[in-house]
């Protein structure tokens, strides 16, 4: 009887499998939000990378090059 109860207890604090899923379920989440919002990521992510664009020509048009 104890042996069974032991084994039990084992079963019980194995659980290496459950991670897997977990991390498994979080991507299908992500990828599927990734999915769904993909145009508001992409018009987000192209004002952003125009306003950097700006600022850095802004900067290297105002630098005068060394004598």
């Amino acid at each position: 009887m104890r042996k069974v109860k032991s084994k039990d207890k084992n079963i019980l604090r194995n659980n290496q499998g459950f991670g897997v899923v977990e991390v498994i379920l979080i991507i299908v989440v992500v990828i599927a939000l990734i999915i769904i919002f993909q145009e508001q990521i992409t018009s987000i992510f192209n004002r952003a990378m125009g306003a950097l664009k700006a600022s850095t020509d802004s900067y290297f048009n105002n630098i005068t090059p060394a004598p």
